[in-house]
C-alpha cells in the first residue's frame, strides 16, 4: 500500500531566461555555464501547475532535439 507523499515531481530550481545573468538556461535548453548540457525536465519550470506537466515536458524535449540537430547539421555543436 502506497503512502501519500512518497511520489514527488522535482520541479524548479533552474529559470529559463534569455539574458545570462538571470537564468541558468540559454536558448534550446542549454546550460549557460555546460555545453552541450540540456535540460528538458521540470526543474527549468518556474513555478508549480494544477496539473500534470509530463506532455510539456515531452514537448521541450522534442524542441531541445529539433535545436540539437540544427546545430549539428550547421556545426554549432
Amino acid at each position: 500500500r502506497l503512502q501519500g507523499g512518497l511520489a514527488r515531481r522535482l520541479r524548479r530550481g533552474l529559470a529559463h531566461f534569455v539574458r545570462r545573468s538571470r537564468a541558468l538556461l540559454r536558448q534550446g535548453r542549454e546550460l549557460w555555464e555546460v555545453k552541450n548540457v540540456f535540460v528538458t525536465d521540470g526543474s527549468s519550470f518556474t513555478s508549480s501547475g494544477c496539473v500534470n506537466p509530463t506532455v510539456t515536458m515531452m514537448a521541450l524535449t522534442a524542441r531541445a532535439c529539433a535545436y540539437i540537430a540544427e546545430q549539428l547539421r550547421t556545426s554549432n555543436l
